[in-house]
């Protein structure tokens, strides 16, 4: 059901870029102080839309990074105590008396 709901969201948002597209054909000027481009307005959305992103995933990488850092030592963490529980289940039980 999951996968079916983001297919159809998936096949919405291509139709509603289509519309977009198809409407919206003329050119946008865009200054960049050294450079002077002309652009499909469709592109010039996608594009800054792609880079909006890519700095999105710069911005959180580092989070990312120290994440995995601390899941990677928590997991070793565990693993040692596994080792540890097995080594003490091991032993033999002694009578105090």
């Amino acid at each position: 059901m999951r996968k079916l709901f983001s297919i159809v969201l998936i096949l919405l948002m291509m139709l509603l870029a289509v519309a977009f597209t198809s409407l919206n054909l003329g050119a946008m000027a865009i200054n960049l102080y050294f450079i002077h481009v002309d652009l499909p307005i469709a592109v010039a959305i996608f594009l800054f839309l792609l880079l909006g992103a890519i700095l999105g995933v710069m911005a959180s990488s580092g989070l990312w990074l120290r994440q995995a850092r601390t899941n990677r030592k928590l997991r070793r963490r565990l693993e040692n105590c596994d080792k540890e529980l097995a080594s003490l289940r091991n032993l033999p039980v002694k009578d105090p008396s």
